[in-house]
């Protein structure tokens, strides 16, 4: 079957055709995990050093980023590893601010792309629930036939 995470799912879509799509769509909305995460966010740090952003006046940066990491990995851990990147990336390209960009302004770099992922597994489940129910009843409905 070839389907994109943006479009509905055909009407004439069969189990086999979900489960085949499904471990792609829950591949792509897996969370970024921790390390990954650090990685992302110290080449991110080390971008806010090179342009001055997030100067305090103890002038302490390291012990700043450490504390704000924690903050941004509560915020950010629940979006994908590949959409973190590119949020991160968009961040680096369009930010005209002096201060740091806070958690919300790079998740909403990619909270589109985001939302299409989470809706994409909640029509696969959606759709197999349905699919399993209306087994369920014709399964259920030959029984009771047969008796």
């Amino acid at each position: 079957m070839n389907w994109m995470i943006h479009e509905r799912l055909p009407v004439d879509v069969t189990l086999e055709h979900l489960e085949q799509i499904e471990p792609l769509v829950i591949r792509q909305n897996a969370p970024c995990d921790k390390k990954a995460f650090c990685v992302i966010l110290d080449d991110f740090w080390s971008f806010c050093e090179t342009f001055g952003l997030g100067r305090n006046t103890t002038n302490d940066f390291e012990y700043y980023m450490k504390q704000a990491t924690e903050i941004y990995w509560q915020t950010l851990q629940k979006i994908p590893e590949d959409l973190l990147v590119v949020a991160f990336q968009r961040i680096k390209k369009s930010w005209r601010f002096s201060k740091i960009p806070l958690p919300a302004d790079i998740s909403r770099q990619v909270e589109k792309e985001h939302c299409l992922r989470l809706r994409a597994m909640n029509r696969i489940r959606s759709a197999k629930l349905q699919l399993d129910s209306q087994y369920f009843h014709k399964i259920n409905a030959k029984n009771q036939n047969g008796k």
